[in-house]
């Protein structure tokens, strides 16, 4: 864009200045938004003029220091002078009612809602989830964020420092794939759960391996076209066990990086599928970062979250009644 300002593809603005620019904008339309912040119109019954802060970054141009959007890029966009988008919320506020009465808060991300309701000692606590994808959050009140992280902001209280890999639990499944392919192969009768279990079963039975994993296999944030690979093998390494127990040390590898200059660090809280279903996940972690880790086995903690940001909107919980109460429910 003209701005300066760079947009990833599938980035709000951008599709609105595409729209834009290629007449596809309906006649009819007054403005725009997200699926939250539509929703939270919808349920008031009020046009959306406002966001919380963690939400507004994925529209692009948006600065989490100053909660501001770039002037510049919002008069390109728009194609007007003076332009003016959704404004940040204040922390812990209320967007309006519903018909029936029921009090509205602005949707939060889900990332950091699932550190407010996971984390319950911010500063010491680094929030990993190995899903699909992996991503690691570090607490501070700094906003000097480490390069190769990404900065959001977090409920008023200061920032979440992002590292996000596009894999992780993908990779593991790639690895599980191809041993399925091989015994379906040879004719044997087994499904995908059948072989997760015998991986496991296998990595478990040896305390390490040599072998090195890089699930990369669509790149990086930083490294687009950087690719996976499966290196230092010998003679005797290239079994079912250490393949399996490599893939999860290159997946939890990836992540540490992110976190491995944060030497205030006392636990790690882990969430995911990967860490809830395979406990291998978890001693990976253990081993990375040289620190216990406590899984939040929670089937939203997103979800549990966001219920305890409303609950502090409507006055009913207070920020320093939550880790008491993340410590008793979650134990983490």
């Amino acid at each position: 864009l003209n701005s300066g300002v760079l947009l990833p593809s599938g980035y709000g603005l951008l599709a609105h200045y595409a729209h834009r620019r290629l007449g596809s904008v309906p006649k009819e339309a007054i403005g725009f938004c997200g699926i939250l912040e539509y929703i939270t119109a919808r349920l008031s019954g009020t046009l959306p003029t406002a966001a919380d802060p963690s939400c507004l970054g994925t529209y692009g141009g948006f600065d989490p220091v100053t909660n501001r959007f770039d002037q510049g890029l919002l008069e390109e966009v728009f194609g007007e002078k003076g332009a003016c988008f959704l404004s940040a919320s204040e922390p812990f506020s209320i967007a309006g009612e519903s018909e029936s009465g029921a009090l509205l808060t602005h949707a939060v991300g889900d990332n950091q809602a699932g550190f407010f309701g996971m984390v319950s000692y911010w500063e010491t606590s680094a929030l990993v989830s190995i899903g699909t994808s992996g991503q690691i959050s570090l607490f501070s009140k700094s906003s000097e964020c480490p390069k190769a992280m990404e900065l959001r902001p977090f409920v008023g209280e200061g920032f979440l420092y992002v590292g996000a890999t596009l894999t992780a639990g993908k990779a593991y499944e790639r690895v599980q794939q191809l041993f399925l392919t091989v015994a379906n192969a040879a004719g044997a009768a087994v499904n995908s759960d059948m072989i997760y279990a015998l991986m496991h079963a296998e990595a478990a039975k040896i305390a390490g391996t040599d072998l090195r994993f890089d699930p990369r296999l669509t790149g990086s944030r930083s490294e687009p076209f950087a690719r996976g690979s499966l290196s230092n093998i010998t003679l005797d390494n290239l079994s079912m066990g250490e393949v399996t127990l490599a893939a999860i040390e290159g997946i939890v590898h990836e992540l540490w990086e992110f976190g491995a200059q944060a030497a205030h660090l006392e636990q790690i809280v882990a969430t995911g599928n990967a860490v809830v279903r395979n406990p291998l996940f978890v001693h990976a972690l253990e081993r990375a970062f040289s620190l216990p880790v406590s899984c939040a086995r929670i089937d939203d903690g997103a979800g549990f979250g966001a219920a305890l940001i409303a609950k502090i909107a409507s006055g009913k919980l207070s920020v320093a009644d939550r880790s008491p109460l993340v410590r008793r429910i979650l134990g983490t």
